[in-house]
């Protein structure tokens, strides 16, 4: 492997480094980005429950952790600024939540982009590499010329392994952030209904 590698030429030395990168977000977007973990059942529950004591929904955000509760402690703590004004403070806050859960997402998009232009470029120099050994001792040695072709086979091919699951990765997790976000958003609404069950301003 490690010599595979080693013909692939200097520019394998990035594509491994946005290997490392993509695989290291994907892991970690994997984890933070579970239903359960972002939209807490029990949170959920007793948002639905109307005509409960708001203490309770308190206590149970305050043994939360997460994004959900995070924004509705904005909500909860701003409560006597009125309809409006929370409802700008968890504007805010749904914005901020939006931000932790695209965490990482530029990354596996700009190592989608980057790690084929890289195999391109291990193609370029290998062809160059080829160029070279031809103009030297003609184009009649094959097994001279095998060198720069391998090495622009395998950084494009390495190039192409590294960005296909980046961007896969990356449409997955954007579609997963846009429908927490819409489950953000309706927790907020059953939140300002709880505080302001009249509309009051």
């Amino acid at each position: 492997m490690i010599q595979l590698l080693a013909r692939g030429g200097y520019t394998m030395i990035p594509i491994l480094f946005c290997s490392m990168v993509s695989l290291a977000v994907i892991i970690e977007r994997a984890f933070s980005l579970r239903s359960g973990r972002v939209l807490p059942t029990p949170l959920l529950e007793e948002l639905a429950r109307s005509g409960r004591p708001l203490e309770e929904l308190a206590g149970k955000v305050k043994n939360e952790r997460g994004v959900l509760a995070r924004v509705l402690a904005d909500g909860l703590e701003n409560r006597s600024a009125g309809m409006e004004q929370n409802r700008e403070v968890l504007q805010a806050s749904g914005k901020a939540a939006a931000s932790r859960l695209e965490r990482g997402l530029t990354l596996l998009e700009i190592v989608a982009v980057i790690s084929p232009l890289l195999g391109l470029l291990g193609t370029v120099i290998g062809m160059v590499q080829v160029f070279d050994v031809i103009s030297e001792i003609g184009a009649g040695h094959a097994r001279a010329l095998s060198g720069g072709i391998s090495q622009a086979l395998i950084s494009t091919i390495a190039g192409l392994v590294v960005a296909i699951p980046a961007l896969i990765a990356h449409s997955v997790y954007s579609r997963r952030v846009d429908k927490l976000l819409m489950g953000i958003e309706g927790a907020v609404s059953r939140l300002l209904l709880r505080l302001y069950p009249r509309g009051e301003r």
